[in-house]
């Protein structure tokens, strides 16, 4: 179903604008992850950053507002014809603008720490996780543009085992007794790589279900 969906996406030249301008969020997004990971290691400083990651933000925000608009009027237009296709497109729509809000969030954590998270016994994991996101990013991509069934079903795979490490940190860091700095930075960064990899499991769903079961946790084993 989702290469006639995408078909169909790329026959009308409005609903194609729409979906290139969705795969440039997703480019946005690539970018922001970077470079929130970067000002998280240290390797470029927070204040070298802060104005792209916002400005990135912005565009990713706006863009989403841009595709509803063309979406709606475009329904509104052809009553009937492409809701399916419509209503996929805005659902992992708001999906990518959730995942630029989530880089924000660790560019965030970055600049509240107010110095790069050292390597350690929570952050050497966290990196390993959040090289597994940046893979789930670049897949996810691929998997809804090209409908490429096999990749979706290894991102909704792979996102709850992604998830599921998040949680086990965050459990350790419960019953833990690191300086309180410490704690909240690693237990936001948990749940924002849980969150990332969520929404780009949902993505990737779109791929392999009718419109109304995305999102639906009982894909992880399909």
């Amino acid at each position: 179903m989702i290469a006639e969906i995408v078909a169909a996406l790329r026959a009308h030249s409005t609903l194609s604008s729409a979906l290139e301008l969705y795969n440039s969020m997703i480019e946005n997004v690539k970018e922001m992850y970077g470079l929130a990971m970067n000002a998280l290691q240290g390797s470029e400083t927070v204040d070298a950053i802060r104005d792209k990651i916002y400005a990135l933000d912005r565009e990713v925000n706006e863009k989403e507002r841009t595709i509803r608009r063309s979406l709606v009027n475009h329904l509104s237009l052809r009553v009937g014809h492409d809701a399916p296709a419509c209503l996929i497109l805005m659902s992992v729509v708001k999906d990518a603008e959730r995942l630029g809000d989530y880089c924000k969030n660790m560019f965030e954590v970055a600049e509240m720490f107010g110095q790069p998270l050292a390597q350690g016994r929570y952050m050497t994991p966290l990196v390993e996780i959040s090289e597994k996101v940046k893979s789930l990013i670049a897949r996810t991509g691929e998997a809804f543009v090209q409908s490429e069934r096999e990749i979706a079903r290894a991102v909704v795979r792979d996102s709850h085992t992604v998830a599921s490490e998040c949680d086990m940190i965050l459990k350790q860091l419960i019953n833990d007794d690191l300086p309180t700095q410490k704690a909240v930075a690693y237990s936001l960064l948990s749940r924002y790589f849980k969150r990332l990899a969520r929404h780009l499991g949902n993505i990737a769903s779109s791929v392999l279900v009718s419109v109304d079961e995305i999102d639906f946790e009982s894909m992880a084993e399909q």
